[in-house]
């Protein structure tokens, strides 16, 4: 699968969630892993079979990297741009 492209996070103020969106990519995809990861090394993952996806858990007070991989049955495509958020 191609890499997805045009990726966006937006933060929902008062929870521990973000929505994070993209374009979808071409070739075979089976669906689309969203992983967060803080400066710590600690990952948060979402998967969907869209171009959308809630990440819970965040913790406040923190930066995070955030990415998009387009997946299919046989292969992991390459990770996308890397949007990075402060909660």
């Amino acid at each position: 699968p191609c890499v997805p492209t045009q990726v966006n996070v937006s933060l929902s103020c008062g929870s521990d969630t973000a929505s994070v969106s993209w374009t979808a990519s071409s070739g075979l995809v089976s669906y689309y892993t969203v992983t967060a990861v803080d400066d710590n090394g600690h990952t948060l993952t979402c998967n969907s079979s869209s171009t959308s996806c809630n990440i819970n858990g965040l913790v406040c007070g923190q930066a995070y990297n955030v990415s998009v991989t387009a997946m299919s049955v046989d292969c992991t495509g390459q990770r996308s741009e890397v949007r990075r958020i402060n909660t």
